[in-house]
């Protein structure tokens, strides 16, 4: 009985500290996220049951559905120090750290390092603190990387009393510096005559931040807390200002793959700050929330547009034989959101030299106002006064 006193209230308090933990990246469509929530529920009756075989079988089937889960593993590895399996314990635990596993939550720590009682025997074992110590390297790294965003002001504008800003997101497994250094970024600031930030992601993709970073595991857990995942932005921002006055009138977002479909969701949650969102192959998340906040931007003159490279678009939340429709129900979904959105469906090879740089200047520019009216009358009045002065002859 006192083993199973213990069970029910950590395995809960396991499932809710990982709300906010990085979850996995493949299959996550809406059925498969389903069936790995009704087993990892009946994983945990057994468990409180204290039926660890079979709680144990139930949790391997989630790690079948999710690979990359963290929580799944932490709870194998709580499960497995209860009954004093301690090389399993420390084998479970290092999957669930490298996948990430209280990156982006400090409770999650807490919760590991003093707070669990389900890990009472597994702490006692020396190999318990390099884990720790695993972790606490991980977050560093982490934390580091959303401090150092990589920044390209073109020399054109290096004197410049204001400057317009393209913020600039980049996809999964790549670093921000990667991402300015090798897409089509300088070549669009360079044409356009923006200055360009592209912040980091918060999680990690590998080892290190040096092996990439993430924006988000599972989409699901994005929309919950989106400002958990988003936080490297603001961080970027914050330092570019720093040393550079930025043209508000003037401040785009755009991002490929997974950085684009974060660039359309943090653009509609911006109430304004962003006047123009380029989305380069990757749809967007379909949610009431999303089209409320939308709704907003739009009213405040936000425009998108969604290119989509033949071949090469990301949805997280669909299979791919379903991504063909979740595409096609784009204009709708613009049309609900009230944007004044264009999406292009772009048949060349998505690696064709400078066509992202091509497409992405093209939308850009799209975004600017046409000019006033009375900037072209100025030009007539000017026309009109030199016919005068060359037919006048005498007049002066």
């Amino acid at each position: 009985m006192g083993r199973r006193s213990t069970v029910p209230t950590t395995v809960a308090l396991t499932i809710a500290a990982l709300v906010l933990a990085p979850s996995p990246a493949s299959a996550q469509s809406r059925a498969t996220l389903s069936e790995w929530d009704k087993t990892r529920k009946k994983s945990v009756e057994l468990i409180q049951a204290s039926k660890y075989d079979e709680g144990t079988a139930e949790l391997k089937r989630c790690l079948e559905l999710l690979p990359d889960e963290p929580g799944v593993p932490y709870d194998l590895a709580c499960v497995a120090s209860i009954r004093s399996q301690l090389d399993a314990s420390i084998e479970w635990l290092g999957k669930a750290i490298d996948h990430n596993l209280g990156l982006l939550s400090e409770k999650d720590l807490t919760h590991l390092e003093k707070g669990d009682n389900d890990l009472i025997n597994v702490r006692k074992d020396a190999r318990f603190a390099g884990l720790v110590e695993r972790l606490k390297a991980r977050r560093k790294a982490a934390s580091d990387a959303l401090t150092k965003p990589a920044i390209y002001v073109p020399e054109k504008l290096k004197d410049a009393e204001s400057v317009p800003l393209l913020v600039v997101l980049h996809d999964r497994g790549e670093t921000c510096v990667a991402a300015l250094e090798k897409g089509p970024w300088k070549k669009v600031a360079d044409e356009l005559g923006f200055a360009v930030v592209a912040p980091s992601a918060a999680c990690l993709a590998g080892a290190d931040a040096a092996a990439g970073m993430r924006w988000f595991d599972l989409w699901t857990d994005y929309l919950k807390s989106p400002y958990v995942f988003e936080k490297g932005i603001p961080t970027a921002l914050d330092l570019f200002k720093k040393t550079h006055k930025v043209d508000g009138a003037r401040v785009y977002i755009a991002g490929m793959g997974e950085g684009g479909l974060m660039a359309f969701h943090v653009a509609a949650s911006a109430n304004g700050s962003y006047k123009g969102a380029v989305v380069w192959g990757a749809t967007v998340l379909p949610a009431d929330s999303v089209v409320k906040r939308a709704k907003i931007a739009a009213n405040a003159g936000l425009k998108v547009a969604l290119l989509e490279p033949a071949g090469s678009v990301y949805c997280p939340f669909a299979d791919a034989k379903d991504v063909g429709p979740v595409l096609d129900a784009l204009p709708k979904l613009m049309a609900d959101c009230g944007l004044a959105a264009t999406i292009e469906k772009i048949e060349a090879k998505p690696d064709q030299p400078d066509l992202a740089a091509t497409r992405i200047a093209a939308a850009l520019k799209s975004f600017a106002p046409a000019p006033e009216a009375p900037e072209e009358k100025k030009e007539d009045e000017k026309g009109d006064a030199e016919k005068d002065d060359d037919g006048g002859g005498g007049g002066r």
